[in-house]
């Protein structure tokens, strides 16, 4: 009998993949990127539910226009979170100067980044199909049970090196 994939393996694996992808992109990207994480979390929360009537064709834009399918919630604001970090990180110019990174800072930025895009995507599950994720994987059940931290930390990580940044480079007295 084959034996299938768990959800940890694939926690692990995402978590693997967006660290790599997060040191790879350097500084300035990987901040663009939580950033555009952020974005895409809010236009996924405000924005999901419209769109999600649209493509039930209960909220016609113009009166006129809809399209009638079955897509879930979840599919639409997945969707929607990741098209608007997709084009935040490929469009934007978000990010001052470049500037050198330690390597444990972009350890640090890529492994907040992975968990905010992780949790932000089980964020959008409904509910009894979140708890048969968490019933199934410890790491699921971690990761969704901090999600008010993974939105938080980054916000503090990125505030506490732009001040020590700052502090060590001698500016506070310009």
């Amino acid at each position: 009998m084959p034996a299938s994939p768990s959800w940890d393996l694939f926690i692990v694996l995402f978590f693997i993949i967006a660290m790599a992808y997060g040191i790879m992109l350097q500084r300035d990207k990987i901040i663009t990127s939580i950033i555009s994480a952020y974005a895409g979390l809010v236009v996924a929360s405000s924005f999901g539910d419209a769109v999600y009537k649209f493509f039930l064709g209960e909220n016609p834009v113009f009166n006129s226009l809809w399209i009638k399918s079955n897509v879930s919630l979840f599919t639409v604001q997945a969707v929607l979170f990741v098209l608007v970090m997709a084009l935040l990180v490929a469009k934007s110019s978000i990010g001052g100067r470049s500037r050198s990174m330690a390597p444990i800072e972009m350890f640090g930025y890529s492994f907040l980044y992975a968990g905010l895009v992780l949790s932000s995507i089980l964020s959008f599950l409904p509910a009894d199909q979140l708890a048969n994720i968490t019933n199934a994987s410890k790491f699921a059940a971690r990761i969704t049970g901090w999600h008010n931290w993974w939105i938080i930390l980054p916000i503090l990580a990125l505030i506490f090196t732009g001040w020590r940044r700052r502090s060590s480079s001698g500016d506070e007295g310009e």
